[in-house]
């Protein structure tokens, strides 16, 4: 073959690799071709090809789900006269400068929201913890000292002694009769306190040694009360015995202290009621006191003549089937303003020995011991 033949031929192959190498005019135009071509894809045989970069003004609306993954896209492209040939292009999903902002503010905002969330757990338990320790704290002189080391340490007396429920009570109100003559025969106001101190400390004294919670002065006397779940079955009896006391030691601090007095009555002493009932502890000016019908009729007994002890039939009708052999009981009757006239039962120890049950709250210690009745 001549010169000329082999440049003919060569200019006659020259389209034809041409037409090889280019894809044919009418190759895949739609959105996926373009896409392809913007990809600069390399096309070799038995080799798959990869897209360098994606530079294309093509948009694909992107499920949210989808944020920070990659976008996998099926393409079918045609290239170099060859069959087509299926593909994917791996795209990843890029946010806008402003979105990655606020999702970092999103994020760190989460994070401090989630810390705080702990925190405050945290501190409503420590708040729960001490409001706990204060309500007990409240108890540690109106109680007996080895009942109050009993109750920090049991939580089953906690829950029925300090606990804001409804619980069963003997409710005893000492009240000093001719309180106010005895203030005005006092020599100075401060010999009148001297006396009413010293008074009112060995009343908290009795109910505190006779098993009894001490509820609070009432300016001229003392209210306590022998709940059953910390006095025990014999609640009422000590209630009774700590009245008892509270006469006797009346009787001894008035003859200590008739120094204080320019006058001095013969007729004064204490008068002491004794309910039994349901009472309710509430919280009232930071401190607890015991609320209920118990409370307002032992009040009511307390204006019994000095020296003596009034029973409402409640208190009588549950001592009755206990410890009624300490104690002998007449029926008289009490005049209550607003109310009239009602019956009462005066309560005297009949100098009988008994043998009292032991306190409740002696059950909740490692070693309980009997009470000295």
């Amino acid at each position: 073959m001549t010169n000329t033949s082999k440049k003919k031929g060569q200019e006659a192959e020259a389209p034809a690799k041409a037409e090889a190498r280019d894809p044919q005019p009418d190759a895949d135009k739609s959105p996926q071709g373009l896409l392809a071509e913007k990809a600069d894809l390399t096309l070799a045989y038995g080799i798959d090809f990869y897209p360098s970069r994606i530079a294309s003004p093509l948009t694909f609306e992107v499920p949210g789900s989808f944020y920070g993954s990659e976008l996998q896209i099926p393409l079918i492209g045609q290239y170099a006269g060859r069959e087509q040939v299926p593909f994917s292009i791996t795209a990843p999903i890029s946010p806008s400068d402003d979105e990655v902002d606020l999702r970092k503010k999103v994020k760190r905002l989460t994070t401090r929201l989630d810390e705080e969330r702990a925190d405050k757990g945290k501190l409503q338990e420590t708040v729960a913890e001490l409001e706990e320790s204060v309500r007990l704290i409240q108890f540690k002189n109106r109680l007996h000292p080895d009942a109050w080391k009993v109750l920090l340490h049991s939580k089953d007396l906690q829950q029925k002694l300090v606990a804001d429920e409804d619980q069963e009570a003997f409710v005893i109100s000492i009240d000093m009769r001719r309180s106010t003559d005895l203030m005005l025969k006092a020599k100075t106001p401060k010999l009148f306190a001297v006396f009413i101190t010293s008074l009112c400390q060995e009343i908290a004294e009795i109910i505190l040694r006779s098993g009894g919670v001490f509820d609070k002065f009432t300016g001229d006397g003392v209210l306590g009360y022998f709940p059953t779940c910390y006095s025990g079955e014999d609640a009422g009896y000590w209630a009774l015995r700590a009245a008892s006391d509270c006469h006797i030691s009346f009787r001894r601090q008035y003859l200590q202290h008739r120094r204080c007095f320019s006058a001095i009555p013969s007729d004064a002493g204490l008068g002491i009621g004794i309910d039994f009932g349901v009472v309710n502890l509430v919280q009232i000016h930071g401190g607890p006191t015991v609320v209920g019908t118990p409370v307002v009729y032992a009040c009511r007994m307390s204006a019994a003549p000095a020296g003596q002890t009034f029973l409402n039939h409640p208190a009588l009708d549950k001592i009755c089937g206990g410890s009624s052999a300490y104690f002998s009981a007449s029926e008289t009757t009490i005049s209550v303003k607003n109310e009239g006239d009602f019956f009462a039962y005066t309560a005297q120890p009949s100098g009988e020995a008994y043998s009292a049950k032991p306190w409740a709250w002696l059950s909740y210690q490692a070693n309980p011991s009997e009470p000295k009745s």
